[in-house]
């Protein structure tokens, strides 16, 4: 079965016209044949028939939503490296994306403007994994983020006398229905000035036992920490 995205709410006898990108995928993966469903942001399914770049909806069924409450914000990396870290991401089924701009960005701040192409990448991750709906990606500002509200936050440091973070400790611990914040820098690392701000907001600084990791690298091991113990906590 194919999975197209429309970006709308859906209802039974509704006819759905999809978008010229769905329609080039569905002729380029499949020719135009075979069976097709549709998903949304709302964690609702669609079957139902396509004829003539219009989807005739016949069942809507509502998945729960079973996105892990992780929040993972990253200083605005290169293009390629955001394209992978968005497939890596969603993959492993976290709740959302921010993007912003540290002090040592490799990409130029300009691109923190790329948000529609980095959407358009979250909806083609989740219609490959299968996700109820796409990775959500927005453009923050590192001073909104010290703002952000969450159960716990903590940000990872490259530096090697702050505390252990995959500790026993933490994997007994439940995030609690508000949810984590996870903040890694650029692969510049944090300044000095970034360190302050985080720890005078109450972000719990934390330095994986490893050489020290590209950006990539590091996000997926983060969020891999927090689907194991919310596999465990089940």
């Amino acid at each position: 079965m194919l999975r197209l995205f429309a970006d709308q709410d859906f209802e039974p006898g509704q006819g759905v016209k999809l978008a010229s990108e769905e329609l080039h995928y569905f002729r380029r993966v499949r020719r135009a044949q075979g069976v097709v469903e549709l998903f949304n942001r709302r964690g609702q399914r669609a079957k139902g028939s396509l004829k003539s770049g219009v989807f005739f909806v016949q069942e809507v069924i509502q998945d729960s939503d079973s996105a892990l409450p992780l929040s993972l914000a990253v200083a605005l990396p290169d293009s390629k490296v955001l394209r992978e870290l968005i497939f890596s991401l969603s993959e492993l089924g976290i709740r959302d994306l921010k993007v912003f701009a540290g002090e040592r960005s490799q990409a130029p701040k300009s691109r923190i403007s790329g948000l529609a192409k980095w959407d358009r990448w979250a909806i083609e991750s989740a219609r490959q994994c299968g996700r109820s709906r796409p990775l959500s990606v927005e453009v923050v500002s590192f001073e909104s983020l010290l703002k952000q509200k969450a159960q716990e936050a903590f940000y990872l440091d490259e530096k090697r006398d702050t505390e252990a973070f995959l500790d026993l400790d933490f994997f007994q611990k439940s995030s609690g229905s508000a949810g984590s914040l996870v903040v890694v820098g650029c692969e510049g690392g944090w300044t000095d000035a970034e360190r302050k701000a985080l720890r005078s907001s109450q972000f719990r600084p934390i330095h994986l036992k490893a050489p020290v990791m590209r950006v990539h690298t590091a996000c997926v091991v983060a969020a891999s920490a927090f689907l194991c113990r919310a596999s465990l906590a089940q």
